[in-house]
């Protein structure tokens, strides 16, 4: 639910102040030009769900709907990123903790720590696309970048200074993904990936960034129409291809070999668990047998009591005849 809200109602512009101080917008006017857009995310979020179609919290204990929206508003303000090294800072030493002394930092017990974790998880998401597949990578970038594009063309038409990454004309877009992958990106999921023991996505961002290390080389081969820049450029490109496929084909084998696991292991547990009762089935066919048994003497048992008593009564007119 948070990370469908922290988006909600976004306009098509960056996560940042749209306008310099000195022009007024009446979103930043709202919020005191605080987090603007993120704190127009979660009161738009909020509204939308005090609607009885989508009030999430209908059902929830009054205690339990208040903690949901505070912990709901300030998940979804972690992602302003101007934040981000605070949290950065703040969840390492979390992770420095547990190292020393496993359960001192996360905890389910902690609160705080519960908060920071959900906190720095959806930050993460909010910036994660250089860890995945380049593919998929490289189309987040474009698009993104176009954004940034289309808000420094809407600037400069209102004679505004042009944001930083928003000028088309002078952004070199290797350079600046390698900036974003080394100053934000990596500081997030670095530790992200070491906390959720996850080896996967810093593979990819490890290569990601090599690739765009690669590009930039022969941008600057291509400027400089040097032949020997451009074909060493080339045949760099050529060995990350290579690397790519072979670590795509690492990970395909890990998964492969978990699915795999993972089905012997579903597979082994219905065997036992048929086994468990074909088991219980005959333990409960030899108890029912007994049972059947017991009660066929106890109905034999009753019946010559019965006799017994019928005999007993014939006795006894006999004896008052005699």
């Amino acid at each position: 639910t948070r990370c469908i809200c922290e988006s909600w109602r976004r306009r098509g512009r960056p996560r940042r102040r749209r306008r310099p101080p000195q022009v007024s917008d009446p979103m930043a006017v709202t919020y005191n030009d605080v987090s603007v857009l993120e704190n127009f995310h979660a009161a738009e979020a909020t509204r939308l769900m005090a609607r009885a179609e989508f009030n999430l919290l209908a059902n929830l204990e009054p205690d339990v709907a208040k903690s949901f929206r505070s912990y709901f508003i300030k998940v979804i303000l972690a992602t302003d990123l101007a934040h981000a090294f605070q949290y950065i800072a703040k969840f390492n030493t979390f992770l420095e903790k547990d190292k020393k002394e496993p359960g001192s930092g996360f905890s389910k017990d902690n609160s705080e720590s519960q908060l920071l974790l959900m906190q720095f998880a959806i930050k993460c998401a909010d910036i994660c696309h250089p860890s995945r597949p380049w593919d998929i990578h490289c189309q987040w970038t474009h698009l993104i970048s176009e954004e940034f594009f289309a808000q420094g063309a809407r600037e400069k038409e209102e004679g505004l200074p042009i944001s930083f990454l928003c000028d088309r004309a002078t952004v070199v877009l290797p350079k600046s993904q390698c900036d974003f992958i080394n100053f934000l990106v990596k500081p997030c999921l670095g530790p992200f990936s070491e906390f959720a023991e996850e080896t996967e996505w810093m593979d990819h961002l490890n290569l990601n960034y090599e690739r765009w290390e690669l590009e930039q080389k022969q941008t600057e081969a291509e400027a400089t129409s040097e032949e020997g820049k451009r074909s060493r450029a080339a045949t760099e490109l050529r060995d990350w291809e290579r690397r790519k496929s072979s670590m795509a084909q690492v990970h395909h084998e890990r998964k492969t070999s978990v699915v795999q696991s993972t089905q012997k292991a579903v597979l082994s547990a219905r065997r036992d668990s048929r086994a468990a009762g074909a088991g219980a089935a005959a333990a409960a066919a030899a108890s029912q047998a007994e049972f059947e048994e017991l009660r066929g003497k106890v109905a034999a048992a009753e019946a010559s009591a019965a006799e017994l008593e019928a005999s007993k009564g014939e006795l006894e007119q006999e004896l008052a005849a005699a």
